[in-house]
């Protein structure tokens, strides 16, 4: 971690600050410091002032003649009773050292007097009454009342110890300057101690006060003390000079963290979109949230904390960005975190929740807290960092203002391959040491891939684990890592795709039982380009991808999703359906359609079928057959498989769907269209269902599994029906 201490010396600067603490110096001594005076510098917390003191102090003790230092730390004393104690002993020493031989034994019992009158607040005020510091009496006179030993000191005998340690301290040789520092961390009854005992001995000769505090924190702090309307003008009576830290320039505060940031990639390299987008992290940003040096420490050091750990599962820029926030705004990092979370929600099922958009919109514009074209700019910049943000949206109304507007999940996808705050499969390593449990690293996903084109077989292995690997957040692994690959699609090869191909053939389908549904039906099923099956257009070459077609539809065993692919380039080619895709935005030809539909169709007729019966989706399995033109064929199979009435409810049974027919949700298990495309129609399933349910010679089971049917049939609310669009 770096120091957040204050510097001590010019050769730590970073800042440009040694010119003006030399000058700081130079005016100081400037001052008749035989006299005694008060200087406060002023500065917000974190800005540099006690590095800025320290600097000058360091140049002042080199000078001829220059003064001895003190510094003290009141808010490192244990009670403000003690404060003026802790005070003259951190001065004895120092004066003792300054004094000429003679007079140092008879200096050291005055200032031992000191210390010990001031063991309470009553000999303090005692002082500060002395002195004319007003309010101070009260205190005195109820301290008197408490009986403290203090109190027994007269005021003429306080008197005498004044005048002579004030003869004493005029015959230093050097003078001495106290630097108090960290006003600010006090309490507000500690802060008014504080000045009340900087007020009470200020007038010493030879000794001068150099106060550093943030003005608008101790003003406030003096105003609840003493119960006074203006604290500010309080101060102007016990500070006789002030001067104002000056900003720490933008350039120098970003070169800073450059270079600290530079030292945490420990010389990796970088792709050149990388570091370009970590530069213009550092011209947006920077000048948005680093003001103080203190900014700088605290950034870096939470990037110490949370960058190195994971730095090569992360974008630097994104990473840089996103604590660049945390230090300023925790209210935005929250719904940073809030909003790639649910995006992640995105990738999984394609929406989010109804009204999300406008909820989280409104609830960006709060947290930023900027209006008009400033609003617009920071709006824009966080466009770089967090897909989605609808900027046009927010040239209407505020209350219109719009996130989540991504074209499609795919507009994720570059946000995977590259490492982003916004990738569904990383944003979890930007909040925490690691992804959280039930993820899959991207070195898995790419050694994955290497073994589908080396070892095929060892890779189907692996995956059969991962059907069997439960996520603590439901679905199975295996989902992830189909996830992760199509999020990878751009940097998988031919031979790679190959490989997967024949290890997603031999037992995708093992994974439906288990996998998350969207409307009953898994996604990574589906044969368009947003799923596993897009990865085909990786194969440019016209040979290797037949290539792949043909040992696929020749042995693949996951019968589900070959029938995916086959319905849908059947609907995007219009074989079925109002109208088909354009042809430039097919995924298959028309040639390499035709040999998948030959070789599905003689993959289902040479298949036992008691194996097809067991494909999950078995209706769409069906479909699939019944929509490429070959209607007899299904309807064949099926009465052949339907003859003993047993047989015919279990096919029956195998060909449910599901349906939403209301908000509250209706499920149908069976759909006169299924009956009419593949039966004899509603009316002849009604009688052979009626007819089962009344033979006493067939099993109970099968009886009452004909009823339920049966039941069903009788509640539809007609019984036509042959649109196929739900299925």
């Amino acid at each position: 971690m770096i120091d957040d201490e204050p510097l001590v010396n010019a050769k730590q600067d970073k800042l440009g600050f040694r010119a003006i603490a030399d000058n700081l110096a130079s005016a100081f001594l400037q001052n008749d410091l035989s006299r005694g005076f008060v200087v406060g510098v002023e500065g917000a917390w974190g800005s540099g002032k006690s590095s800025l003191v320290n600097m000058a102090l360091d140049e002042l003790e080199k000078r001829q003649g220059g003064p001895k230092v003190i510094r003290f730390a009141p808010w490192l004393v244990g009670s403000r009773n003690e404060l003026l104690a802790q005070l003259f002993a951190d001065l004895e020493p120092v004066v003792l050292e300054t004094l000429p031989e003679r007079e140092k034994d008879d200096t050291k019992k005055i200032l031992e007097r000191y210390a010990q009158a001031s063991s309470s607040i009553a000999a303090l005020a005692d002082l500060a009454e002395l002195a004319g510091a007003p309010y101070a009496g009260f205190v005195a006179k109820f301290l008197r009342k408490s009986g403290d030993k203090a109190a027994e000191l007269s005021e003429t005998s306080l008197g005498e110890l004044n005048e002579k340690l004030r003869g004493k301290l005029e015959l230093l040789n050097r003078p001495i300057v106290i630097f108090v520092d960290d006003l600010d961390r006090l309490e507000p009854s500690e802060v008014a101690e504080v000045l009340r005992l900087v007020k009470a001995v200020a007038d010493f000769p030879n000794v001068a006060y150099i106060l550093a505090y943030d003005l608008d924190v101790i003003a406030a702090s003096v105003q609840t003390a003493l119960q006074i309307p203006n604290g500010k003008s309080y101060l102007e009576k016990v500070v006789q000079a002030s001067f104002k830290v000056p900003n720490a320039m933008s350039f120098d505060l970003r070169n800073w963290l450059k270079a600290e940031m530079s030292k945490l990639l420990n010389g990796a390299k970088m792709e050149a979109g990388v570091e370009s987008r970590l530069e213009g992290v550092y011209h947006q940003w920077c000048n948005e949230f680093l003001e103080t040096p203190r900014d700088v420490v605290r950034v870096v050091n939470s990037l110490k904390l949370n960058f190195v750990p994971v730095r090569d599962k992360v974008d630097p820029g994104d990473m840089v960005f996103l604590h660049l926030v945390r230090s300023k705004n925790h209210n935005l990092f929250n719904w940073i975190e809030r909003y790639v979370s649910t995006l992640s929600g995105i990738g999984d099922w394609g929406y989010v929740a109804p009204g999300a958009d406008r909820r989280f919109g409104r609830e960006l514009l709060e947290v930023i807290d900027k209006s008009g074209e400033e609003e617009i700019r920071f709006i824009f910049d966080l466009q770089s960092h967090l897909p989605g943000l609808n900027r046009i949206s927010l040239t209407q109304e505020r209350n219109e203002f719009k996130v989540f507007s991504l074209s499609s999940a795919d507009e994720l996808k570059a946000f995977m391959r590259e490492q982003r705050l916004a990738s569904p499969s990383h944003f979890s390593y930007y909040f925490s040491f690691s992804s959280p449990s039930g993820n899959l690293d991207d070195s898995y996903v790419d050694q994955f891939l290497i073994t589908c084109e080396q070892q095929p077989e060892k890779a189907l292995a692996s995956f059969r684990k991962l059907i069997n690997s439960q996520r603590p957040q439901g679905g199975r692994l295996a989902e992830v890592l189909i996830d992760r690959i199509v999020g990878l699609s751009a940097n998988i090869s031919a031979n790679q795709v190959a490989g997967l191909f024949q290890v997603m053939g031999e037992a995708i389908d093992e994974l439906v039982p288990f996998a998350k549904t969207n409307s009953g039906y898994v996604e990574f099923l589906k044969g368009n380009r947003r799923e596993i099956f897009g990865l085909i257009d990786q194969i440019e070459v016209k040979e290797a991808r037949t290539k792949t077609l043909q040992n696929l539809f020749t042995t693949a065993k996951s019968f589900a999703w070959l029938a995916s692919i086959i319905r849908e380039t059947t609907f995007a080619h219009g074989t079925v359906g109002t109208k088909g895709e354009p042809k430039e935005s097919w995924l298959l030809s028309e040639d390499e359609f035709e040999i998948c539909k030959k070789l599905f169709v003689t993959r289902l007729t040479e298949t036992p079928p008691a194996e097809l019966l067991n494909v999950p989706h078995f209706l769409k399995l069906m479909f699939a057959w019944y929509q490429l033109g070959d209607t007899d064929g299904p309807r064949t199979w099926i009465r052949d498989q339907t003859e003993r009435d047993e047989d015919f409810i279990k096919v029956l049974g195998a060909m449910t769907s599901w349906s939403e027919s209301s908000p509250g949700g209706v499920n149908y298990n069976i759909r006169p269209e299924t009956l009419n495309s593949f039966f004899e129609g509603v009316n002849g399933v009604k009688k052979r269902l009626k007819r089962i349910t009344l033979d006493n010679t067939i099993a109970p089971d099968v009886r009452s599994a004909a009823q339920k049917h049966l039941d069903e049939i009788e509640e539809w609310p007609n019984e036509s029906g042959k649109s196929d669009s739900a299925l």
